[in-house]
């Protein structure tokens, strides 16, 4: 029946809904094309792409023709190979019709014939010199496009420029915005079709596209939709394109993404740095370590009532107020632009250790809980919502290589600040996905630390203190502080002689002997007493429900956070036994607790003696 519906001439039939609806036949049932007659293809294709369908006086019926043919090449896919040099400069040149034609094509039919360009160009069976070619003849015209509308912004002069990024650019309407915003969605979408791995020729016409993207969001920073479509570009262009990306990428290109964006903007640029460190590792270390620590301000500066967390109303107390400025997130990224910044740095012993004894002790997490009853529901969900943004970047960053990124000369000064906030997500987060995510950092970090050490005191290193010492013990008060920012003094000193040493390299965490150190003792004093507590506590926002899947699969990375903290600690788990008393334990459940610690095999093992831990302090009703 449906190959009779192709022999016939139903496609001429003059009522539009009576061609939708055999188009919308036809890729329902690809499958039986493809099979059917070979005579039957080039036949539907020309009716799809001829005045039955794209080139139709009705509208309604034009418009679904785009995408219909779009659906109809993704599903025969080597099917329509042999017909590309039909296809493709068909809808080019209805494409590239003026505006004003009275057939002329909507935006979304427009992105949806260069999307099916794309899969159509980018099938393996088409020879790269006609990749080559066909590219040329729909990315040529998108950047001459670019191009020509940045030569009459430069023309303008000063007084143009701001007539034209004025006050209708703030609302997205700017006509030259617009059409640059147009290009590069032409360009991104042309991207989709293209598997990972291109041929030379054809990752340098990206390449070039790219460049032409940026140079049209430098000059257009505040356009919302520009902003929109270059980050779809590059996310389409990162599996793609090799090493080339990141030499083609700029650092300032990603910094407007960061610093001119939206809540909704972050999360595509979250997304664009997860892909990052996933798709290059530590090859992305250069862009990473200039974008991690504007990246991070600029989610705190947009989370709802992040003025007045724990650790920034401990900086304004510390400070006479001074860091309530920085905290609120205003001012220049080395001074004022919002935690975390230089600041905390700056914090006496007794103010940073009252901080953090706040922050991992029930005081700090009733704080944080009673500043979320103050929020707004929204507010506080769309606070979690950053928190997670800000995490899921320092995961990647943790996992594929790039942890010493945390401790560049760039982002040293911060590293304390950035544990903090870890610190406050395992505290305060109500979610218990996000607690677990914050566990898998720390264990992460501590891991790499025990991967990459080849013998020798894994708890005391040059500048730093033993997690167990006298000055690194868990009651310690300011010893991880201060050896975090002797670490950072020495990084900036070194900076300048060799470099490199900051480089993540494969699972291990290359950072120096003394940071190393440092961090390992923020984990055991800060982290591991904030997670004991997540078990005594029995509700959020400090508490794990047990019966909870999330809660279980949080307490597993407990287990392997504390087996690499005991390892990083020669084999001691002292710090546990401390951190148990801190939480309200008795000094006999403390020393349990410490002992099938340093007895367990593995983490798993370590899991189930907190579960047994936590069923004791809080028995499940």
């Amino acid at each position: 029946m449906v190959l009779a519906l192709h022999d016939s001439d139903v496609a001429r039939h003059k009522h539009p809904q009576v061609v939708m609806l055999y188009f919308q036949l036809t890729v329902r049932y690809s499958k039986m094309l493809a099979d059917g007659p070979p005579h039957l293809i080039p036949k539907v294709l020309e009716a799809i792409c001829g005045p039955q369908g794209l080139s139709n006086a009705d509208v309604t019926l034009r418009t679904r023709s785009c995408y219909f043919l779009t659906k109809l090449v993704k599903a025969m896919k080597e099917g329509v190979v042999p017909y590309v040099d039909v296809i493709v400069p068909g809808v080019q040149a209805l494409l590239d019709s003026p505006q004003g034609n009275p057939m002329d094509l909507s935006d979304e039919a427009k992105l949806n014939l260069y999307e099916t360009i794309g899969f159509l160009v980018g099938m393996p069976n088409v020879p790269v010199p006609k990749q080559v070619q066909l590219l040329d003849g729909v990315l040529g015209p998108q950047m001459r496009r670019i191009a020509e509308n940045l030569q009459r912004v430069a023309a303008a002069g000063a007084g143009g420029v701001a007539g034209l990024v004025g006050e209708s650019e703030k609302g997205g309407d700017d006509a030259i915005g617009a059409e640059l915003a147009a290009g590069v969605g032409a360009m991104a979408n042309v991207s989709k079709g293209f598997k990972p791995v291109v041929a030379a020729e054809v990752e340098a016409r990206f390449l070039q596209a790219l460049e032409a993207a940026t140079s049209a969001l430098m000059s257009f920073p505040r356009h919302v939709a520009l902003r929109a479509k270059t980050m779809f570009l590059v996310h389409g262009l990162i599996p793609c394109l090799g090493e080339g990306l990141l030499r083609a990428l700029p650092l300032s290109a990603l910094l407007v993404l960061v610093q001119e964006g939206d809540g909704k903007d972050l999360m595509e640029v979250a997304q664009v740095l997860n892909q990052l460190t996933i798709e290059y590792g530590p090859k992305s270390a250069q862009l990473l370590d200039g974008a991690l620590m504007p990246f991070i301000r600029r989610t705190y500066q947009l989370t709802p009532g992040a003025g007045s967390t724990t650790a920034a109303a401990a900086a304004a107390a510390a400070n006479d107020g001074g860091a309530q400025q920085q905290a609120s997130g205003e001012g220049s990224d080395s001074g004022g632009g919002g935690w975390p910044n230089g600041t905390t740095a700056k914090l006496p012993a007794a103010a940073a250790a009252a901080a953090d004894g706040a922050a991992a002790t029930s005081g700090g997490a009733g704080a944080v809980g009673a500043e979320a009853q103050q929020l707004l529901a929204h507010e506080v969900a769309e606070r979690a919502g950053f928190q997670k943004l800000c995490f899921s970047v320092i995961q990647h960053v943790s996992s594929n290589g790039l942890a010493g990124v945390l401790s560049s000369p760039t982002n040293a000064p911060h590293l304390d600040g950035v544990l903090r906030s870890v610190v406050d997500g395992l505290s305060g987060a109500e979610d218990a996905s996000t607690k677990k995510t914050c566990l898998y950092i720390f264990s992460l970090l501590l891991g790499g630390f025990n991967r990459g050490r080849s013998g020798g005191d894994v708890g005391a290193g040059k500048g730093g203190a033993s997690a167990n010492g006298p000055a690194g013990g868990a009651a310690g008060g300011g010893g991880a502080k201060k050896s975090l920012r002797a670490a950072a003094t020495q990084r900036r000193a070194l900076s300048g002689k060799g470099g490199g040493l900051w480089t993540g390299s494969g699972p291990t965490v290359d950072m120096e002997p003394g940071v190393q150190s440092a961090v390992t003792a923020f984990v055991c004093e800060r982290a591991v007493p904030a997670a004991l507590k997540c078990l005594v506590d029995g509700a959020p926002p400090t508490g794990l429900d047990l019966r909870d899947a999330a809660a279980m699969s949080a307490i597993v990375n407990m287990g392997a956070l504390l087996k690499e903290a005991r390892e990083a600690s020669g084999g001691s788990a002292r710090f546990v036994g401390v951190a148990a008393l801190a939480c309200g334990c008795t000094p006999q459940v403390a020393e349990q607790l410490q002992l099938a610690v340093e007895g367990a095999a593995d983490g798993p093992a370590i899991a189930t003696a907190l579960k047994a831990f936590a069923q004791h302090m809080r028995p499940i009703r």
